[in-house]
């Protein structure tokens, strides 16, 4: 109603290296430090992942953002405000599923001229489907569906977390 912009429910919050800024759960490692990857992620657990893997690369970032079931804030948003972001050079996304497929493929197709994008996506069989659903209350949608989108668009799409980093 008053158009504030909310992160989750059902996350882990949100943490800025470079505006030394965190509201989170996250375990963020000793090794971390500041560059330009930006993560957002359905997952808290492989959002930790991600930051122990990058820190303990040396790989330097700059948002972790948990955005757990999307009640305000979505993936689109996060997707748009990293695309702007001067200190984001890389675009990292965790994703379940998208609650908005026209918005998801509008912030992809704005973003990717602009910056790389990677992307782990999760729940790509129908077991994962079912617990993306469970975990998120996101859909999964089809996987073809969401490789196709990423293809056309120049996004990576990564196989595993470490990968992902990589």
């Amino acid at each position: 109603r008053h158009n504030m912009a909310v992160a989750g429910p059902n996350c882990m919050g949100i943490a800025s290296f470079a505006h030394h800024y965190a509201a989170t759960m996250a375990d963020i490692p000793d090794t971390a430090v500041a560059g330009g990857v930006s993560l957002v992620s359905q997952s808290g657990g492989l959002l930790n992942a991600f930051a122990e893997h990058c820190g303990n690369r040396g790989i330097g970032m700059n948002y972790l953002i948990s955005m757990g079931n999307q009640a305000v804030v979505d993936l689109a948003d996060y997707i748009d405000f990293f695309a702007a972001d001067d200190a984001t050079k890389v675009i990292a996304l965790i994703m379940e599923g998208a609650k908005d497929g026209r918005r998801l493929r509008a912030a992809i197709e704005r973003a990717a001229p602009k910056k790389p994008i990677v992307v782990l996506k999760l729940g790509r069989s129908v077991v994962g489907q079912a617990a993306t659903l469970a975990h998120t209350g996101t859909l999964a949608g089809k996987h073809e569906a969401f490789e196709a989108l990423f293809k056309q668009h120049g996004v990576a799409l990564a196989d595993s977390i470490d990968e992902l980093c990589e």
